[in-house]
């Protein structure tokens, strides 16, 4: 194991002298802050063997942005029918059920 003085993680803009141990620790779980972030929420590019993007694996989380751009409807089935006694259009397009 390498001297303590090896090893910095920035807290608050600061470096820190930290072990190996300690350091380890942080940046995983740094990266894996940054997994459940970002990579699980963007689509993987696919490489042949030359490294050409071939295609794109989608995400495995859709965004609240993207479900409604494919006409997805969240609007819970009661609040329709209190809408609907008050006289209300709810939904896609006034009055679309």
């Amino acid at each position: 194991m390498q001297n303590c003085n090896d090893y910095f993680i920035r807290i608050n803009g600061l470096l820190v002298p930290v072990s190996e141990e300690v350091y380890l620790v942080y940046y995983r779980s740094r990266r894996r802050e940054k997994y459940y972030e970002r990579d699980i929420k963007t689509e993987t590019p696919v490489r042949d063997e030359s490294g050409a993007v071939i295609g794109y694996r989608p995400s495995r989380e859709d965004s609240f942005d993207r479900l409604l751009a494919a006409g997805a409807d969240f609007v819970d089935t009661n609040v329709r029918k209190i809408a609907r006694g008050a006289g209300c259009a709810v939904g896609r397009g006034a009055g679309a059920d």
